[in-house]
């Protein structure tokens, strides 16, 4: 179901649109987000907030890309995997018509 959920980063309230997602668990993202963001912060090597936001939106960013080329992989192995066993089921067909 889509709905409308207010998340609040650093104070900043913004309007999302969210779908499959509770607000409990937009909470637990906003909150690895601030967490992310205040890593940066007391580091101080990126004191100014959008370019926190940035770095955390291109680490999440990272992230995502990777594992969706993990699960393209998954994928292709799996259809890999399922054709070769209807070929065997078709060879062993084969194979029993013969006797």
């Amino acid at each position: 179901m889509r709905r409308e959920i207010e998340a609040t980063i650093k104070g900043k309230t913004v309007t999302v649109e969210s779908e499959g997602i509770t607000p409990i668990e937009l909470n637990t993202v906003l909150e690895r987000i601030e967490s992310e963001m205040r890593q940066y912060e007391q580091k101080k090597t990126v004191p100014d907030t959008i370019k926190q936001l940035i770095y955390v939106a291109v680490k999440y960013g990272i992230q995502l890309y990777k594992k969706d080329q993990e699960e393209f992989s998954l994928k292709a192995e799996y259809e890999r995997k399922i054709e070769e066993f209807i070929e065997k089921i078709k060879t062993s067909a084969d194979d029993e018509k013969l006797f």
